[in-house]
């Protein structure tokens, strides 16, 4: 994005598909999802295979991140 907010959702998992939507791109193959101390292994793993049916086209990698503040980082390639 542009450092501006982009999506707001009371559903976690929303939000995350609205900030996917919102950056990528037609090039984009990859998305690295880091999740925070504060989200369970059960949790990601959920987020993923939600995220890989919306969005078969792209390569989607869930890692521990361990962050303390945000639940969830990502990137996208």
């Amino acid at each position: 994005g542009d450092g501006k907010i982009c999506c707001v959702d009371k559903d976690l998992n929303q939000s995350v598909k609205k900030l996917i939507e919102a950056l990528k791109e037609e090039t984009h193959e990859i998305v690295s999802i880091y999740y925070g101390e504060d989200v369970s292994d059960e949790a990601a793993s959920e987020l993923l295979t939600e995220l890989e049916k919306c969005y078969s086209e792209l390569d989607i990698q869930m890692l521990p991140g361990g962050q303390p503040i945000y639940y969830y980082i990502l990137s996208v390639e």
